[in-house]
């Protein structure tokens, strides 16, 4: 964010600048601290790391045939509960109790929205959302934050499925699936914002799968290295269904290309290297070049709120009129794009990797 700030000549945080974050699984996580909980991304980014430093706990010892057994099904590789009560201390860090709903009262505030699947029916995505919709949704009154931070980020080779809801619906995060959630960004914002222009941002975790699961189960690695296949095909494929966005310059997509293979989920130990990626990769010239595009396409959209101090307090004037009544503002997601007033949406952000990414968007 620090190349937006720069051109803005005020700081300037996610939740302010974007009307709707998305993501699954640690993209859903950030989505969350960003959008819903407001962090900055520095916040964000420590918030991450305690995460990941404080959760993967083994579940079970090495040479312990239940482990084994566990393993084979794919169930439960770390102990679920250190990473619920983590979530749950970050709430608190914020001032917030236990039982906060991921529904926001504010209308006017950051849409998120996290992918998650149902765990007895992973053919369709559950879109657990902080905003009310016309779709049916029988979640938004009764799901808590930490409930939704827990859903999207309940990897199945790493963490048992989490029971929500008075039905006890189990839910598991949507990466087998719904890695990239560029369409289901774009259809949640035309929900909302029928007939607004869109700028979409894409922040993927990198090219090449990691190697965070042990053992050699061939069914299982097949299917963690189709979740990058299947994000690089998303986008493929939505970039030539909106050749439009493309050639308007209001769809853009950062993701670090190489030297992740070695480097998995678990490994949080290994920060150094992840920062090293991602500065090599946001130091390429063309990539630069697109960073520039990028934020010279975000400035002309203008704010989502009308910001006065570097605090980012609104001043006086609805939100809203800010946004219907400012001809030169188009939306902005990442993920989305338009000609006339319209909402910046961001989605499929993926980890550290997307936290790195958006602070050189923003903050440089």
């Amino acid at each position: 964010m620090s190349l937006l700030s720069f051109e803005r000549r005020i700081d300037v945080e996610p939740w302010q600048e974007f009307d709707m974050i998305c993501g699954t699984s640690t993209g859903g996580l950030l989505a969350i601290m960003l959008g819903r909980l407001k962090m900055t991304i520095a916040e964000a980014q420590n918030a991450y790391l305690g995460l990941s430093k404080n959760i993967f706990t083994r579940k079970h010892h090495a040479l312990n045939p239940t482990r084994a057994y566990d393993k084979l099904k794919a169930n439960g590789k770390f102990e679920s509960e250190p990473l619920n009560e983590q979530i749950k201390a970050l709430l608190e860090e914020k001032g917030l109790s236990h039982d906060e709903l991921l529904k926001d009262s504010d209308d006017d505030c950051c849409k998120v929205f996290v992918c998650a699947v149902r765990a007895e029916d992973t053919s369709a995505p559950a879109v657990i959302r902080s905003y009310r919709s016309r779709r049916p949704d029988n979640l938004i009154d009764k799901i808590k934050i930490w409930e939704a931070a827990r859903a999207t980020s309940a990897a199945s080779t790493f963490f048992d499925p989490v029971e929500i809801g008075p039905f006890k619906q189990r839910f598991v995060d949507g990466a087998l699936g719904w890695n990239n959630p560029i369409d289901l960004a774009e259809f949640e914002s035309r929900d909302l914002w029928p007939g607004d222009d869109r700028i979409i941002i894409s922040l993927g975790t990198g090219s090449v799968p990691g190697q965070g699961v042990e053992g050699n189960l061939v069914d299982l690695a097949r299917r963690l290295a189709k979740i990058v296949t299947e994000a690089d095909m998303t986008n493929d494929r939505f970039r030539r269904t909106h050749s439009k966005l493309v050639d308007d310059n209001r769809l853009f997509r950062f993701t670090v290309t190489q030297g992740l293979g070695d480097i998995g989920l678990e490994e949080y130990q290994a920060i150094n290297k992840i920062a090293t990626y991602t500065e090599t990769y946001m130091s390429n010239s063309d990539v630069f070049k697109l960073l520039e595009t990028c934020v010279r396409a975000m400035k002309e959209a203008g704010q989502r709120l009308n910001l006065a101090d570097p605090h980012g307090q609104a001043m006086a004037g609805d939100v809203k009129t800010v946004v219907e009544n400012s001809n030169s503002r188009t939306a902005k997601i990442i993920r989305g794009v338009g000609e006339n007033p319209g909402y910046v949406l961001a989605a499929a952000m993926g980890g550290l990797l997307a936290a790195a990414a958006l602070e050189d968007i923003i903050d440089d």
